[in-house]
């Protein structure tokens, strides 16, 4: 019977890259979920810093299975996310005018 391959989507931890990585070594994960579009962008990369997120996923026993880049609506970053609001408190589309 195949061996089940395991992954985990990076950013919905909602640390850096390297600490994620060092926060997941230690649950057997075979591979990664990466952010292609605020983390890593592929066009911005230099061939140092791809062989240094290469080194560190080796160093991790982990491969890249997924890279994403969300483009749903306005895409939130953790700076610009808007604040949670109390639990009936009206959004902005639930206004009555």
């Amino acid at each position: 019977m195949p061996e089940l391959k395991i992954g985990i989507h990076l950013p919905s931890l909602r640390q850096s890259f390297q600490k994620a990585l060092l926060t997941v070594a230690p649950w057997r994960i075979q591979g990664v979920e990466i952010d292609a579009r605020h983390e890593f962008r592929p066009a911005e990369m230099t061939r140092t810093a791809v062989r240094d997120v290469r080194r560190r996923l080796e160093d991790q026993r982990l491969r890249i299975r997924r890279a994403t880049a969300t483009t749903y609506g306005k895409a939130w970053n953790s700076a610009s996310r808007p604040r949670a609001r109390p639990c009936g408190w009206p959004t902005s589309s639930a206004r009555r005018w």
